[in-house]
C-alpha cells in the first residue's frame, strides 16, 4: 500500500506550491503529522507558516498538579523545542482560541487562515473525519479556505490512528510523503475534495438571508440594476448567483428566456418555488464556472457573486462569459464596495477582472458609497436616443 500511496504523490497529488501553511489545532499536531513534509519544504526554501489555533491548555484539565496556564506555557515551549530539533524556524501565528472550543470559533479561524495563506500556498490541516471536535472544526475551516482561495489542501489524520481499523482509511484518497525512494518514515495525507458550506448554511438558516424582498436598499439596488440593461426585452439572459430568485423574477419579466444558477441547494429550492409557473425560466444548481450552461446569451448578470470565487475561478468565469455572449451581448456587474471578510477578493477586484477584457467597453456605471454597477459590452451597444 505504501508504494501505491507514494506513486499517487508523484503522479496525482497537488504540487506543494509557493508556501506551506500548517494548521495545528494544538501544539505538537503539526510535528506529529507533517515533520517530514515541513523538513523537506525547509530544505528547498519553501516558506512555512504554522497557524497555532489553540495553546492546548486543556489537555490535562482534570489534573490537580498542573494548571491550564502551566500546561499552556509548557506546550508552547515543547512546540518550539520540537521544531528546533527538526531544524525548523517557521513563522508561528498564535490565534489563542480556547482549547476544546474551535467549533464555536470556526468562522474566525476560517477568516484567519484565509488572511494568512498567500496566493499559491498549500494548506495542511487535520482531516475533517479525525473524530476529535477541535481537529474536525480546524479541518472544515481549512477546507473552506481552500475553496475560497484556490489553495491546495492536504489533510492529516492524528486521532484516526488511535481509533480506526485499516478498513476505515480512505486509501483511495491518500498519499504518502516523501516518495518511497527516500529513506525514513513517511507522512500520510488525505486529498479529498474541499468543501465550503458557508453560503448553503446562510440560505438554510434564513428564508431570504440578504433581505432582498424586504429591504429598501435591496429594492433600490435592484431597480438601478434593471435600469442599466440596454433593451426593454432581452432574448436569453444568464444570471450567475441567483440566490432565492428575487432579482430573477424581475429579469424574467425582461427576457424571453432566463437561466439562473446558484451553488446553494437551499437557494435553488427557494428560487424554484418563487419562480414556479413563470414561463421561460430555468433555475439550476451548480458552481461557477464549472457547471456552465450551454448556448449563447445576450446578457449575463453577475450580482454579488464575484468575490465568492477564488482568483483562478474568477479568471475562468470571465473567460466563460466572453465565450457565451452573443456578438452584441453585455455583461452587467453589481457588487458591494467594502471588504468581504473571509474571502480574498472584493468588488473592485471583480470589476477590474471583467473590465480588462479588450473587447468590452464601459457602457454605463453607477457608484455610491456601498455598491458599484458596471455595464460592459461592445461599443455602440446602448440604444440611440430619440427626440
Amino acid at each position: 500500500m505504501t508504494d501505491v500511496l507514494t506513486t499517487r504523490w508523484t503522479a496525482g497529488a497537488p504540487p506543494l506550491g509557493d508556501a506551506l501553511v500548517m494548521v495545528a489545532p494544538h501544539p505538537d499536531d503539526e510535528v506529529i503529522a507533517a515533520a517530514g513534509l515541513m523538513s523537506w519544504c525547509a530544505s528547498v526554501s519553501v516558506p512555512i507558516r504554522v497557524v497555532a489555533v489553540t495553546d492546548g491548555e486543556m489537555s490535562h484539565a482534570s489534573s490537580l498538579r498542573i494548571t491550564p496556564d502551566e500546561v499552556r506555557a509548557r506546550r508552547i515551549a515543547e512546540r518550539a523545542a520540537a521544531l528546533a530539533v527538526l531544524g525548523l524556524a517557521p513563522a508561528v501565528d498564535r490565534l489563542c482560541i480556547p482549547d476544546g472550543q474551535i467549533g464555536r470559533h470556526e468562522r474566525r479561524l476560517t477568516d484567519a487562515i484565509a488572511e494568512l495563506a498567500p496566493a499559491g500556498a498549500t494548506v495542511v490541516a487535520p482531516w475533517h473525519h479525525d473524530r476529535h471536535p477541535d481537529h474536525e472544526a480546524a479541518g472544515r475551516a481549512a477546507a473552506a479556505v481552500a475553496v475560497r482561495t484556490g489553495a491546495r489542501l492536504l489533510e492529516y489524520p492524528v486521532w484516526f490512528w488511535h481509533w480506526a481499523e485499516p478498513a476505515h482509511a480512505p486509501w483511495e484518497s491518500m498519499v504518502a510523503f516523501p516518495p518511497g525512494h527516500l529513506p525514513g518514515p513517511q507522512d500520510l495525507f488525505v486529498t479529498e475534495s474541499a468543501d465550503d458550506p458557508a453560503l448553503e448554511r446562510i440560505h438554510r438558516e434564513g428564508a431570504e438571508p440578504w433581505g432582498a424582498d424586504t429591504r429598501w436598499y435591496e429594492e433600490r439596488k435592484r431597480s438601478l440594476l434593471l435600469a442599466m440593461l440596454p433593451d426593454r426585452e432581452l432574448v436569453r439572459v444568464l444570471e450567475l448567483g441567483c440566490s432565492t430568485g428575487v432579482t430573477s423574477v424581475a429579469l424574467a419579466a425582461r427576457s424571453r428566456e432566463l437561466v439562473a444558477i446558484d451553488s446553494s441547494g437551499s437557494a435553488v429550492a427557494a428560487a424554484r418555488a418563487r419562480l414556479a409557473g413563470v414561463p421561460g425560466v430555468d433555475v439550476r444548481g451548480g458552481s461557477v464556472p464549472d457547471d456552465w450552461p450551454s448556448g449563447r446569451f445576450d446578457a449575463v448578470v453577475v450580482s454579488e457573486l464575484g468575490y465568492f470565487l477564488h482568483p483562478g475561478a474568477l479568471e475562468r468565469t470571465v473567460a466563460a462569459v466572453r465565450t457565451c455572449l452573443t456578438d452584441d451581448g453585455v455583461v452587467l456587474l453589481c457588487h458591494w464596495r467594502h471588504p468581504v471578510a473571509g474571502w480574498v477578493l472584493d468588488g473592485v477586484d471583480v470589476h477590474a477582472a471583467f473590465s480588462a477584457v479588450p473587447a468590452w467597453t464601459r457602457l454605463a456605471q453607477y457608484v455610491d458609497e456601498d455598491v458599484e454597477m458596471l455595464l460592459l459590452g461592445p461599443a455602440g451597444r446602448l440604444p440611440e436616443p430619440t427626440r
